[in-house]
């Protein structure tokens, strides 16, 4: 719009970002987009903003997947990229050990202030794939999209969702927003307080019965069912004997053991203890 290209009467969106009029229209639609997901982020927990340089960014990645996975929660997260290669993060776990706590005001006030000094350079921010772009309201007045691979809230895809809330013996709510589930019930121990690696298994089992969709839904929910055996011996200690391994790396929802490495003087070799899977190996700290 900040050129002097036309369609008839109509102006023409450049969509460039240096451009003052599309500029501040990216503004405002990335401003709704992630307002709208981090009020939803806000009511399931706690927020968290950081600073990091982009050279750390995907160590922060990592420990953020591992400190999601430990607290057997889905990732949510947002990161913008100024001029300078900072990158300022608002994600639902903390990104780094200096990550601060804050509530919803304060994250939208951080969210407004990274966008407003957002990098003109391309791909100025990446988030989490549950992040995504708001629906068109045409296509909500249109109805629910008839794709049964359409994305719910948490990554998974609807058909993955149902399939698995079908496995759990619970239901789903088919409505305007998508499907909804108390994890309260969900996610209950034998003594009824909430568990958390119950969450993280359903959300893995989800995303197994995805992977497995190119081939056939009975394929799928094979696998799947295979990954909810295995996590339920692991929970149990059932895995942990003299006779090896035996959970499928495949479907191990891994755990993390360091020990020295007998092939390589040191070395410490990361292995998970249920299925055998060497996870990865660093050079041992010199004392």
């Amino acid at each position: 719009m900040g050129n002097d290209r036309s369609a008839g009467n109509f102006p023409v969106a450049c969509k460039k970002r240096t451009c003052p009029v599309c500029g501040e229209q990216w503004k405002k639609e990335t401003w709704e987009r992630f307002a709208h997901h981090i009020r939803a982020a806000a009511q399931q927990g706690p927020i968290f903003t950081d600073c990091v340089h982009e050279c750390d960014r995907e160590a922060t990645l990592k420990g953020m997947r591992r400190t999601a996975k430990a607290l057997g929660v889905p990732l949510f997260f947002v990161m913008f990229r100024d001029d300078d290669h900072y990158l300022t993060l608002i994600a639902n776990v903390p990104p780094t050990d200096a990550a601060t706590e804050v509530g919803l005001m304060m994250a939208l006030e951080t969210l407004s202030l990274a966008i407003e000094t957002a990098t003109t350079e391309p791909r100025a921010f990446s988030c989490c794939r549950a992040w995504g772009p708001l629906p068109d309201p045409a296509e909500e007045d249109a109805g629910e999209p008839e794709d049964p691979w359409h994305k719910v809230p948490g990554g998974a895809s609807r058909q993955a969702f149902v399939a698995t809330l079908e496995a759990w013996g619970s239901c789903a709510t088919d409505g305007r927003k998508g499907f909804l589930f108390s994890k309260d019930d969900l996610f209950l121990d034998a003594q009824g307080d909430f568990d958390p690696s119950l969450q993280a298994d359903f959300w893995r089992e989800a995303a197994i019965y995805d992977d497995w969709k190119s081939e056939s839904a009975e394929i799928a929910k094979a696998k799947a069912a295979d990954f909810r055996e295995n996590a339920a011996g692991q929970r149990q200690g059932d895995c942990r004997n003299q006779e090896g391994p035996k959970v499928d790396p495949a479907n191990c929802f891994h755990d993390y053991q360091e020990r020295p490495d007998p092939d390589r003087p040191g070395w410490l070799k990361t292995s998970c203890p249920h299925c055998g899977k060497v996870l990865g190996s660093r050079p041992e700290k010199s004392k």
